[in-house]
């Protein structure tokens, strides 16, 4: 007896489409898309607007059109046009997460705040693997008076990526673990820039340490309590730097960093007791890394304190710095996501490549511009893994604009 095949004629007529070569019309629309970007890749505004323009009246409901007119408008500082260029492409790239990310961003600045939510859900939904997009739902749950929801998230967030490894820049001497605490953390969101802080005690004090000898690897011990296996993955290191702060709402994650110390066998630092010493921010750093370096028995070595790189400068004024970025930075998209955060954030700079793997960027703007980029920079688009960020001052040309130069 013959057998009927179940297959939907829908199936078979997308199987067809599918099979049917692009027409010329299609094959135009496509190599005008190619140069648009091309033409942004180089910093060519005005050209781009101009080819976008002509590709618009040829197909005004043209997805990738409209997803690069919301794009440009961003840019522009037309945050009510780009909205409706972005929702108009939402519905054709319903699994796209440029055009997600983009809608959260938007709604986010302009305060629609459920508005963000569903489309931090929807990105969130598109790259269910990426941590750093489970946060800032956190982030933006807390910020909108979700505190439940909020807590929710970052757990989940937290279960996918439950501590870091931030390698050393050059020759590792010292591998640290630095213990938080993202229960009693406070989580702050900033609309503006589309970024979120985790606010806790002495956090100043990692970023104080030479990141080019040491290697960070930090943990959440809130992770623990469920987890308890999750002490058997972490790397081997020296010392233990407890950044927790010392309050009654801690005790049973300060119980914890005890525990830990003590599991891995490991000498253990109370942050608590250097701020207790001094509280100038410098001589805290100092004497983090003289702790750490008498517990481990590492003999120290001279290196500079990552302060700011002009003395005395204030957040108004204007600062060039230098970024040398390594781990998985190429091939990831990760240079037009820096070249987007400068647009977004109105800094000025450029980004390329380096034969050798990593990415280098200049970026000129105030400090207080400057700062919540670098602390965003470490993240980076989905694909991703930045190991090492070294940040100094930068002695050529100031940059104007945004640019993406060739790879050197």
């Amino acid at each position: 007896m013959a057998r009927t095949s179940k297959k939907s004629p829908n199936t078979a007529r997308q199987r067809r489409q599918a099979a049917m070569p692009p027409s010329p019309l299609a094959q135009q629309s496509q190599q005008q898309l190619d140069n648009i970007r091309t033409a942004l890749d180089h910093d060519q505004t005005e050209l781009a607007v101009t080819l976008l323009a002509t590709l618009q009246q040829q197909d005004p409901a043209n997805p990738q059109v409209l997803l690069l007119a919301g794009t440009l408008q961003m840019q522009h500082g037309k945050p009510q046009e780009a909205l409706s260029s972005l929702l108009s492409a939402s519905y054709q790239l319903p699994n796209h997460p440029e055009v997600h990310e983009r809608l959260a961003r938007l709604h986010a600045q302009l305060g629609h705040d459920r508005a963000a939510l569903s489309a931090m859900h929807r990105l969130v939904a598109l790259r269910p693997s990426n941590a750093q997009g489970i946060f800032q739902l956190a982030a933006m749950y807390h910020e909108a008076g979700y505190p439940t929801q909020g807590d929710l998230w970052a757990r989940r967030a937290l279960l996918k990526r439950p501590f870091v490894v931030i390698n050393a820049e050059r020759e590792e001497k010292l591998r640290v673990l630095v213990l938080r605490n993202a229960a009693a953390s406070q989580w702050r969101f900033d609309a503006q820039q589309f970024r979120y802080a985790l606010v806790q005690g002495h956090r100043h004090l990692p970023g104080g340490l030479d990141a080019a000898h040491i290697t960070r690897v930090e943990l959440f011990v809130d992770t623990l309590e469920n987890t308890p296996e999750l002490l058997r993955k972490l790397p081997a290191v020296d010392v233990v730097l407890n950044i927790i702060e010392d309050t009654p709402a801690n005790n049973a994650a300060l119980s914890m960093a005890t525990h830990v110390a003590e599991r891995l066998n490991r000498p253990l630092i109370h942050s608590a007791e250097l701020v207790d010493e001094t509280q100038d921010t410098e001589q805290q750093a100092e004497l983090a890394y003289a702790r750490l370096c008498e517990k481990a028995g590492v003999v120290p070595w001279a290196f500079e304190l990552p302060v700011p790189p002009v003395a005395g400068a204030g957040s108004d004024t204007p600062l060039t710095l230098h970024l040398m970025i390594t781990g998985t930075v190429q091939g990831v998209g990760y240079r037009q996501w820096l070249a987007d955060e400068l647009t977004q954030r109105e800094i000025a700079g450029w980004v390329r490549n380096l034969a050798d793997g990593s990415a280098e960027a200049v970026i000129h703007g105030t400090l207080e511009r400057l700062q919540p980029l670098c602390d965003a920079v470490p993240s980076g688009p989905e694909n991703a893994n930045v190991t090492g960020l070294n940040v100094t001052p930068w002695e050529g040309d100031t940059p104007e604009g945004v640019a993406i130069l060739e790879t050197l």
